[in-house]
């Protein structure tokens, strides 16, 4: 419980072609880009809880996850990525991801079978997922819900971001994010400039 990055993935960063399978299990309440005087927790725990943070710093993304240059995440089995926050204090284009950040090549893959990702903010885009060039399915009646982007902790311009409440998908050089949803919700996500 208690987790926290000063930077990237406030509850898990996985990169360089690592695999996460996150089975039945919870990354919640965690915070990218946080700063405060408060220790992070160590040690495992059981049923793989990560919960309940709230602080600041320059910035970061992927507030419960971070995924990137050709790594996999797997979220399956009623799991959840939820309450989760990207901050983004210093005005430094951070604060993306809310829930979870995913930004690579076509193999950069976020998979959200039967699992949910509600309930997350990010300061800047994508308040439940936010995707650039990677791949990300939603399936098995997952839901992306009650999302928020666009939050503005930082206090600069709502013109940096605000874009997908729910998901923000963008290409990443010559690659082209996409994102793929079958049976599944996208719902009552808000954003500060469009909605999805």
């Amino acid at each position: 419980n208690n987790n926290k990055a000063d930077q990237d993935g406030g509850g898990i960063y996985n990169t360089d072609q690592g695999q996460v399978t996150i089975t039945g299990a919870y990354v919640n309440d965690n915070v990218a880009g946080a700063f405060s005087a408060h220790d992070v927790t160590g040690g495992a725990l059981p049923n793989a809880c990560l919960n309940d943070i709230v602080f600041y710093a320059d910035g970061g993304d992927g507030g419960g996850i971070f995924n990137s240059n050709e790594a996999d995440v797997m979220i399956q089995g009623g799991a959840a990525v939820n309450g989760n926050s990207a901050y983004d204090t210093g005005d430094t284009g951070a604060g993306n991801g809310g829930g979870i950040f995913n930004t690579g090549t076509g193999t950069t893959t976020v998979t959200i079978d039967g699992s949910t990702v509600n309930g997350n903010m990010a300061d800047r885009d994508g308040g439940g997922v936010w995707n650039s060039g990677g791949m990300v399915y939603v399936q098995n009646a997952s839901g992306v819900n009650d999302n928020t982007a666009g939050m503005n902790t930082g206090n600069f311009s709502a013109a940096f971001g605000g874009d997908g409440g729910g998901i923000f998908n963008t290409s990443n050089g010559a690659n082209t994010g996409q994102v793929d949803v079958t049976s599944s919700e996208v719902n009552c996500n808000n954003a500060q400039r469009s909605n999805a």
